[in-house]
């Protein structure tokens, strides 16, 4: 391999961009000219068995999850999904150059359960 490879030079190593890159189904970052994004996933107690447990147990960290869809009825395949912690969407916004400008959790019309939250970010001035 090294003879190879003796003429060619290092790769440049890119510079950090500092941007707030998610995954899903698709790569994707949060750039200075990317509008409003919303950015869901099934992180409260009523909404998510797994996530109830996950609280319970003391176990609040970020990482992989897997989804198992569990009160759909039909043939759902389990799938992985990103489990953050509030402190860690916070650092995520921090370094894409936005800050909080407000914190939502809509509750369900019929109980005082809020059943979301939602994260309002502004680019910082």
């Amino acid at each position: 391999i090294a003879d190879a490879v003796e003429d060619l030079r290092p790769r440049r190593v890119p510079e950090n961009s500092r941007l707030a890159r998610f995954s899903g189904l698709e790569p994707f970052a949060i750039t200075p000219d990317t509008g409003f994004v919303l950015v869901g996933e099934r992180t409260n107690v009523t909404g998510s068995a797994r996530f109830r447990r996950l609280i319970e147990a003391g176990d609040y960290q970020d990482g992989w999850r897997e989804e198992t869809f569990a009160g759909f009825k039909g043939q759902w395949q389990p799938m992985p999904w990103y489990f953050r912690t509030l402190s860690s969407w916070l650092n995520a916004l921090d370094m894409a150059g936005f800050q909080l400008a407000s914190l939502q959790e809509p509750q369900h019309p019929q109980s005082p359960v809020p059943q979301s939250l939602l994260l309002v970010a502004e680019r910082r001035g």
